[in-house]
């Protein structure tokens, strides 16, 4: 099986966690309406529902066909173990927080608009929770690189 292949696996698995677990569904009840498997977004007097399963099925679709561009891009899969990164020069934690600095700066410029956006609201709290993404995985990124430093540091200082 391919790293893309796993990757895909692994956030397929993800998403039908995240939609069955109770804390996530609590947090969803403020933001949708939630009927078992199905959340209604609310718009001008209007429910528009969504499938959670159809939700999970169109986003994995999706993240195939980034992995495909990725893939054309690099011409490689995306890499998974330490070896693999080392060997083509990635960081995918480094280029985790660079593709989230990308979406905050597409999202803004979307709520910055003229456009007329229906679910601006929605919008917003989801730009808050980017933020929140961004500082944990910078917070998370710092820590492994001034780890590295320190071991660097320790085997240099042996020599």
């Amino acid at each position: 099986m391919n790293n893309n292949k796993i990757i895909r696996l692994h956030l397929e698995k993800k998403m039908f966690e995240l939609c069955n677990n109770t804390g996530v569904r609590e947090i969803w009840k403020d933001i949708f309406s939630l009927d078992n498997n199905t959340l209604f977004v609310k718009l001008d007097n209007s429910d528009y529902p969504t499938n959670l399963n159809n939700m999970i099925r169109w986003l994995s679709h999706k993240i195939e066909h980034r992995l495909e561009v990725g893939k054309q891009t690099y011409l490689e899969d995306v890499p998974i173990t330490a070896a693999e990164c080392e060997e083509h020069n990635r960081d995918n934690l480094e280029e985790a927080i660079e593709e989230l600095l990308d979406l905050l700066v597409y999202l803004s410029a979307v709520l910055l608009s003229d456009k007329d956006i229906v679910v601006r609201e929605l919008l917003e709290k989801q730009l808050d929770s980017l933020l929140f993404s961004a500082f944990t995985l910078a917070v998370s990124y710092k820590i492994t690189q001034q780890r590295l430093t320190k071991e660097v540091t320790k085997w240099v200082k042996t020599f």
